[in-house]
């Protein structure tokens, strides 16, 4: 999820979006590099109602299709006026949004992502194709899960050419702990 989070900022940003991303829980130091510049935002542990949901256009939930993976932000967003979006690839438990485009045959919320960058024709930045490997590692279990197929393997070298490094980012998310 944190793959596709960062790739859809990307995305909005390029097309010229303001974006927060706000997610319930701290963002795993194996996936510090994916947000260089701090963007990723974390509930604190006293805030009961996040505030800075108040004020927003929009809502994508990437990755989740139950309400209650959304832990404390299950209930603002529900209750929130604004469209919600919701980008999967499991297969639904819940209605997460106004609109949901949930592909359960993609490997990975990241190829919804990956899809849409090229269905807008902008140009795959280096940092949308690495958190777009990651959401595709991770999701595939590193290209060992069943769900792994040749879409999977066309879109790692689409982002291999646009400057991942594959080695450097499986050792960034599974060779940082001991």
């Amino acid at each position: 999820a944190i793959g596709s989070e960062m790739a859809l900022n990307h995305l909005l940003k390029a097309l010229g979006k303001e974006v927060r991303i706000i997610n319930d829980s701290p963002l795993p130091y194996f996936l510090t590099f994916l947000d260089p510049n701090k963007e990723i935002e974390c509930l604190p542990n006293t805030l009961s109602v996040p505030l800075k949901l108040l004020s927003l256009d929009g809502i994508f939930i990437l990755d989740i299709s139950d309400w209650n993976r959304l832990g404390r932000l299950k209930e603002v967003i529900k209750e929130s006026p604004v469209v919600k979006v919701c980008l999967d690839h499991h297969p639904p438990q819940d209605r997460l949004g106004d609109i949901a485009i949930i592909d359960e045959e993609a490997c990975s919320a990241g190829i919804l992502i990956f899809e849409l960058i090229n269905r807008l024709e902008l140009t795959l930045t280096k940092p949308m194709a690495e958190a777009l490997y990651v959401s595709l590692l991770t999701d595939t279990g590193s290209f060992r899960f069943s769900n792994t197929n040749a879409k999977a393997h066309e879109m790692a070298a689409q982002l291999i050419k646009a400057g991942v490094i594959s080695y450097e980012i499986y050792s960034k998310v599974y060779e940082q702990g001991s």
